[in-house]
Formats: structure tokens, sequence, C-alpha cells
């Protein structure tokens, strides 16, 4: 979950962080001092006894690390020591939901290795007030199944998403909530929805097709009047000459000669109006 090489280990320190009762706080300068920083104090800090004069003084061989980086360990001994936390409050857990984030709280490096080192020390610990109106679901959905699989892969709350890692570590911080999550059955699945038929189609009326208006009377137009034809020219009459009587010729010749006569006379009516013009002029 942190990533720390050990409380006096890297420049810089925690700071700004100290441990209490009830976990953890960001304080302007420490004003207390832990069990491993005593520890360092006295390796750092030299004891003299004075001769003659049964008293001992303190000289300090080397600074501190940590929170107290490159001050004098002599005067870290003069410090109180801090409480051993027993539990988390509301803003330790919030200092460790952040850095577990990725985020950096107000006045705190969550990459730095001392507070890296701290705050993996106090996330065993439990909460000090159990939170309010926390209760289980009575089944899971497949979100909620995931979710208990996941904590289950990482159990040291390390996993490749920082959401999930702060909720498989609050919700194993409350046993009841935790012992139910985990035992509660899967949803069943939701019932399918109703089939809903498509209305039926209702075609629209048919509309009504006016018939096309009729076409007027055609306009009769009187045939166009052929204009008379002209009168033929009538060539001069042959100089009256003296004409002798033939001789009588035979009477079956005669009436050939009739017959003759006659079928020119209908030629000339079948022609048309000409021919009935030269038809009278020939009976006149």
């Amino acid at each position: 979950m942190f990533v720390g090489q050990g409380m006096r280990s890297g420049a810089g320190g925690l700071g700004l962080l100290e441990p209490t009762a009830r976990g953890i706080v960001v304080r302007p300068k420490a004003t207390c001092r832990t069990i491993d920083e005593t520890r360092e104090a006295n390796l750092k800090c030299q004891t003299l006894s004075l001769h003659g004069l049964g008293q001992t003084a303190r000289r300090a061989i080397d600074v501190m690390a940590g929170r107290f980086l490159g001050q004098n360990p002599c005067d870290v001994l003069g410090l109180p020591e801090c409480p051993v936390p027993k539990c988390l409050d509301v803003d330790s857990i919030n200092i460790i939901s952040s850095c577990m984030r990725g985020t950096n709280p107000p006045g705190v490096n969550c990459k730095d290795p001392w507070t890296a080192y701290a705050l993996m020390a106090l996330s065993v610990l439990p909460f000090c007030e159990q939170p309010p109106r926390m209760t289980a679901p009575a089944c899971l959905t497949a979100e909620q199944r995931a979710m208990r699989d996941y904590c289950g892969k990482y159990p040291n709350y390390a996993g490749p998403v920082p959401e999930n890692n702060v909720f498989c570590w609050a919700a194993q911080k409350v046993p009841a909530f935790w012992k139910a999550f985990v035992s509660a059955p899967a949803c069943p699945p939701p019932p399918a929805p109703p089939v809903v038929k498509p209305p039926p189609v209702v075609k629209p009326p048919p509309v009504a097709v006016k018939p096309p208006p009729s076409a007027p009377p055609p306009v009769m137009t009187p045939p166009s009047v052929r204009p008379p034809s002209p009168p033929p020219v009538m060539a001069p009459p042959p100089p009256v000459t003296e004409i002798t009587p033939p001789e009588e010729e035979p009477e079956e010749e005669h009436r050939e000669s009739s017959m003759m006569g006659v079928w020119g006379i209908l030629a000339l009516v079948a022609v048309g109006g000409g021919g009935y013009y030269l038809y009278r002029r020939y009976k006149t």
C-alpha cells in the first residue's frame, strides 16, 4: 500500500506529521518524539561525566534524520515522548485514504519514505468509531461481486485501481459489514421487460381522386371550299368547210361507234365537274 524504507532513511522526513493516541495529525512543528526517534537521539547524543563535579553533560556526535532532519539529537531528547496510536480517527483515515489514491493532503508528502513507513504502520489499526449506517447489501450485483473478488486478489491493498484499494481497506475495518458483504449471495437477474406489441398500423383512408376534366367538344370547322376550277380554254371552231355526207356505214359499225362515245362520256363524268361540263357542252 505504501512504499517506504523506514523512519530514519531519506532526506526531508515527515516534517509536519505527528502521531497521537488516535492516529496522526499535521502540526506546524514537531512537539514530541517517537520511540524510534528516541532511540536515534540516544545514539547520536553522547552523555559525558564531569570528573570531580558529580555532574553529566551531553554532546551531539551527529545530527538527526527523518522528522528532525539536521537538528541536534540532544535537543530532541528534551521533548516528551509521543503517545502510541491505538486507533484511527476521521482525520487519520482521510490522510491514509488520500495517500492511497496518490493525492497529497495539505501538509503531507505521501512519497516521502518516512511518511510512507509511518502510514503503513498506522493503516493496520482499527477505526476509533465505527461508521454509522454502514450496512451490507442483501445481494451483490455483478459490479459488487467483481469488487469483492478484487479485494481477495490484492489483500495488501496494492492493486492497480486506487479507488478499489481504498474500498477494500476501509471495508475490512468494519468487521460486521465485511462479513455480510463477503457472504451475500448474487442478485438474481432482473426480469425481462414485457413484450410490448406495436400498435396496429392504421391505414389512412383512400384519398378521393378527382376525375380529370373532360375535354371540351371538338370545334367543328366547316370544310374548306375549293375554288371553282377555271373554265377550260376552248379552241376556236375550225373553219366551215363543205362537208360531204359520208357513205352509209353498216349498222353494226354505227352501234360500236355509239358505245365508244358513251364510255368516253362516262369517263368524263367520273373525273369531276369539268368532265360534267364537257358532257353538257357535248349534249348541246
